[in-house]
């Protein structure tokens, strides 16, 4: 099974014991195997290990023989892509999968398209410009877009990238069965007179209000490096929801009345709240979390 994941977003998938993924990354970039999660949350390179193409074919894959959990990432010169990475989780032989949350696009840098039928073909379009006519478009199954000259084409019956090439993206649709696709966008600022931004873990928790003595149920975590430019453009970040997870035997949709709230991972972050956490968020709300430097 190839998979490739999408950018800018934190992913995660499962499999069964004896399937296999095919890992690409964008152009200089390798996959790469961290050690533990620890490793995968710090995008700590120092404790990971390449992706071997094993089979001379440009792919680099991975045959699951054990259950188990395992992480992975993308790394340019040693250096992590934050946005790339991918847990996934080995099922035993005979287990039914996991369902997760829809990711309506998939996009890849360096990547050309196995292409379908001509839909429209667009000039002067960026990336982000091109996924959003496609989005809108319901006879549009994916697109490729040329950097250098910010043309936009799309496709309909378009698949995953067949070969890699540099200077264009190639974006398509996929989805998961009974899935969602909610999120929780959250906007990090840093006050006016920051010198640094800096390190935080986000931690996105599922709870009932109702049940104020069970503990909340952690549905996703995010390292990010906030930018200093923070202190005046709020930086974003995309948590997707995984509407499987439960809290006292629980899914959002099964609760009475049931929330999300953001919370730093205070031992691998050094910032904490100049305003927070951030309590009582719906599916794909947009909040703001105020952050400073821990002194």
């Amino acid at each position: 099974a190839d998979l490739i994941w999408p950018m800018g977003s934190y992913s995660s998938t499962d499999i069964g014991v004896g399937e296999s993924i095919a890992f690409t990354c964008g152009t200089n970039e390798i996959p790469i195997e961290f050690n533990d999660r620890e490793a995968f949350v710090k995008c700590d390179t120092s404790r990971a290990m390449s992706v071997d193409d094993t089979n001379g074919d440009g792919l680099r894959s991975i045959a699951f023989t054990e259950a188990g959990t395992r992480y992975f990432g993308c790394a340019m010169d040693q250096t992590c892509i934050q946005s790339t990475k991918l847990t996934v989780t080995v099922r035993p032989t005979g287990t039914a999968p996991k369902t997760y949350g829809t990711k309506k696009f998939v996009i890849t840098k360096g990547a050309r398209c196995k292409k379908g039928k001509v839909i429209e073909r667009i000039k002067n379009k960026s990336l982000l410009t091109c996924l959003a006519i496609c989005r809108k478009n319901n006879n549009c199954d994916g697109f490729m877009h040329k950097a250098k000259t910010d043309k936009c084409i799309l496709y309909g019956a378009l698949t995953y990238p067949q070969k890699k090439t540099g200077g264009t993206a190639c974006g398509w649709r996929v989805s998961y069965p009974d899935g969602s696709d909610d999120s929780i966008t959250v906007n990090v600022i840093l006050p006016l007179d920051s010198k640094t931004g800096g390190d935080v873990l986000l931690k996105l928790y599922l709870y009932d209000k109702k049940l104020a003595d069970a503990p909340a149920a952690l549905v996703a975590e995010y390292f990010v490096q906030v930018p200093l430019r923070a202190r005046k453009f709020p930086y974003p970040v995309k948590l997707f929801i995984d509407p499987s997870v439960t809290q006292a035997g629980n899914t959002f949709q099964e609760m009475n009345d049931g929330a999300y709230y953001i919370a730093l991972g205070s031992e691998e972050s050094d910032m904490t709240y100049s305003y927070g956490p951030v309590f009582d968020i719906s599916p794909n709300e947009s909040v703001s979390l105020l952050l400073k430097k821990e002194e």
